[in-house]
C-alpha cells in the first residue's frame, strides 16, 4: 500500500509539473526509463535477463497508473544526465544522489529513499564496541 501511495503521489507531482510530458507518454504508449545496467537492491537483472529490483516494480506501477507499458532504456552511468537532456528518455529511475552539480542540469523529485553510512564490526573482538581512538587507528591504516 505504501509503495501504491508512493506511486501515485509521483505521478500526481509529474502531472502537475509535466503535464505536456505526461500526456505524450501516454500518446506513445511506453514509459521510457533511464537506468545504468545494475545498482542492487534498486535494479538488476535476474538470470532470465528480466529486469528486476525496487525501481522496476515502481516504475512498472507508475506505467500501470498512466495506462502504458514500459520500457527500460540502459545507459552508462557517465552518460545518463546527457541522455536525459537529450530526450533519450522520459526520466530518470537510477537510485541517483541530488548534488548541486546535478541539480543545476536537472529537475529532481522529493526523494524517495534516504540511507546513512553504517560500520560494522566484530562484537567478540570490540564486546564493548568500537572507541573513537580504535576508529582512528583504522581508518589511517586504511589511507
Amino acid at each position: 500500500m505504501k509503495k501504491l501511495l508512493v506511486v501515485l503521489s509521483m505521478v500526481i507531482f509529474s502531472i502537475a509539473i509535466f503535464g505536456g510530458k505526461i500526456e505524450e507518454i501516454q500518446k506513445r504508449g511506453v514509459l521510457l526509463v533511464g537506468q545504468d545496467p545494475a545498482y542492487a537492491p534498486f535494479y538488476g537483472v535476474n538470470t532470465k535477463g528480466e529486469r528486476i529490483g525496487y525501481e522496476i516494480d515502481l516504475a512498472k506501477m507508475m506505467a500501470e497508473v498512466l495506462g502504458v507499458k514500459v520500457k527500460f532504456v540502459i545507459t552508462n552511468w557517465d552518460g545518463i544526465i546527457p541522455a536525459l537532456l537529450a530526450d533519450k528518455f522520459d526520466f530518470v529511475l537510477a537510485g541517483m544522489t541530488i548534488t548541486p552539480e546535478r541539480a543545476l542540469k536537472v529537475n529532481f523529485t522529493t526523494s524517495y529513499y534516504e540511507t546513512g553510512q553504517t560500520i560494522f564490526y566484530n562484537t567478540q573482538k570490540y564486546p564493548n564496541g568500537i572507541t573513537e581512538d580504535e576508529l582512528k587507528k583504522w581508518v589511517k591504516k586504511q589511507k
